[in-house]
């Protein structure tokens, strides 16, 4: 199924890709000679980063609007049993994100989240028991200090 977020997707002066009855639009039928094109929803042409950067450029708003159909419909196409994860994921990864205005400090936080997670799974694949065991054991513990004046009794 083609992503409606993709079709409303502007076109970066790539005369082809023009839809002739909607100007503006991509045409995400258009097949390149001697390629099978891309899988999900993809243009055939592989120039999908070239669009959205475009549009980045010249309406922030709307880039936002469509990579957000476009993150909703990859998550939707999820196995219903890996959906809440991967939305908890899409909104630590938000959050995370949130801090950083500027595209290149988002993108090198993305790589830093990358590495981590890479690293991660390193330490998985080499060590797997301990890897269990200390995710099983969690995060740091803390102490819960009772506040002034309030009673410590539930």
């Amino acid at each position: 199924m083609v992503s409606s977020a993709l079709q409303q997707l502007p076109d970066c002066d790539y005369g082809h890709d023009l839809l002739p009855d909607h100007p503006g639009l991509v045409d995400l039928n258009y097949k390149p000679s001697g390629r099978d094109g891309m899988k999900d929803g993809m243009t055939s042409d592989g120039k999908l980063f070239e669009r959205l950067s475009g549009l980045y450029q010249k309406d922030p708003e709307e880039f936002e609007r469509i990579s957000k159909a476009l993150i909703h419909e990859a998550l939707e196409k999820l196995p219903a049993e890996h959906r809440a994860r991967g939305y908890g994921l899409q909104m630590r990864i938000d959050r995370r994100l949130s801090h950083f205005k500027d595209p290149v400090a988002r993108m090198n936080e993305m790589v830093v989240m990358f590495w981590e997670q890479f690293n991660e799974f390193q330490e998985v694949l080499n060590d797997p028991v301990g890897a269990a065991a200390a995710r099983k054991k969690g995060g740091t513990t803390a102490k819960v200090i009772p506040l002034n004046g309030r009673s410590t009794r539930h």
